[in-house]
């Protein structure tokens, strides 16, 4: 089945592509130059269980800017799936995070996912970053990523990973790059990284509360 430019259009979202081919016999859909605004949890649905629980931590707002090309394998236990996803959107959750506004390019190739040349607005900063992921059959992934951030607000960024913010302050940069790690073990991350901090108001922390008396006396 070959459709030509189809369109979908609900209130405030659209979707177009130059071509989409369903090749029964081989069990695939291959998407040429998809155009999409459309809400993609309710796309992500209609493909499937497996696309809707992939998707559903991140959270969009409001529908991002989506272009796909490539190929979703449709035949049960084969995953020879080959999508080229490029995203702009905003705002953006992802437990504990909010993002004003991210975008990247995505590659599901199988068992694999690589996110490369994100770019985030967050907490009156940025980051950037790449990362790759392997999916295993038992669940959990293994994964590689590298990210950078500067000028980002602590006492904003606080309140997204901690209930209890203190009194911190400050615009911290870094980097962080993991080599190796799963998401199933918190100890298996190794890699490195660097933090810095400008103008800082740290006493409060919570290793560093009990003395905050004695330090903001000298400060």
């Amino acid at each position: 089945l070959d459709i030509i430019e189809p369109e979908d259009t609900r209130p405030n979202e659209q979707g177009n592509a130059s071509r989409v081919l369903i090749d029964i016999a081989d069990q695939k859909i291959y998407f040429t130059n998809v155009q999409s605004t459309l809400n993609p949890y309710v796309v992500a649905r209609a493909i499937g269980r497996a696309a809707s629980n992939a998707i559903a931590p991140y959270i969009f707002s409001v529908p991002p800017q989506i272009t796909l090309n490539g190929a979703l394998d449709i035949k049960s236990g084969r995953r020879e799936d080959d999508m080229h996803f490029v995203v702009n959107g905003g705002p953006f959750y992802w437990d504990p995070f909010h993002v004003h506004r991210i975008g990247g390019k995505l590659h599901w190739a199988g068992y694999n996912l690589f996110l490369n040349e994100v770019v985030a607005q967050l907490h009156s900063g940025q980051a950037n970053g790449d990362a790759k992921f392997e999916i295993t059959t038992n669940g959990f992934a293994y994964f590689q990523f590298r990210a950078e951030w500067s000028d980002i607000d602590l006492r904003s960024l606080m309140h997204d990973i901690a209930r209890k913010t203190n009194n911190l302050e400050g615009i911290l940069r870094g980097n962080l790059q993991i080599t190796s790690a799963n998401t199933r073990d918190l100890k298996s991350w190794n890699g490195r990284g660097m933090a810095q901090i400008k103008d800082g108001l740290l006493w409060d922390f919570p290793m560093l509360g009990v003395f905050s008396p004695i330090l903001n006396a000298f400060i």
